[in-house]
């Protein structure tokens, strides 16, 4: 019964394993470019670094954070220009003095991704 129990288990691992693996995150490298997504909620601010390795993006640093009572009554504009100034500072290690690709889905602020 155990045994059958692991085999199980294993092979549940496995499948989880296999579909997830490619979404690991991989070390950055200096010769390649960032991008830098960012997304908000009415709950909280998240971003996720990725570089283009292979030809497939990966993830190399994912954070997230809640707003706070008073950032939660912020216009939408405001809370997704915070998600960007916030993510940026999160990530000034790997951003700081280097160009990088800012992807936004806001309309308003898609203007500093190409700036």
């Amino acid at each position: 019964m155990v045994q059958r129990l692991m085999d199980i288990v294993l092979r549940t691992y496995r499948t989880f394993a296999a579909a997830y693996l490619d979404d690991v995150l991989i070390h950055s490298s200096t010769c390649l470019p960032f991008t830098l997504h960012t997304d908000v909620s009415k709950t909280g601010l998240e971003a996720v670094l990725s570089q283009v390795f292979e030809a497939k993006e990966h993830p190399v640093f994912y954070t997230l954070r809640k707003l706070t009572p008073t950032e939660k009554n912020y216009a939408a504009v405001k809370r997704e220009a915070l998600a960007i100034k916030w993510a940026i500072k999160e990530m000034c290690y790997y951003l700081a003095g280097r160009h990088f690709t800012l992807v936004t889905n806001h309309a308003p602020l898609q203007w500093m991704a190409k700036a």
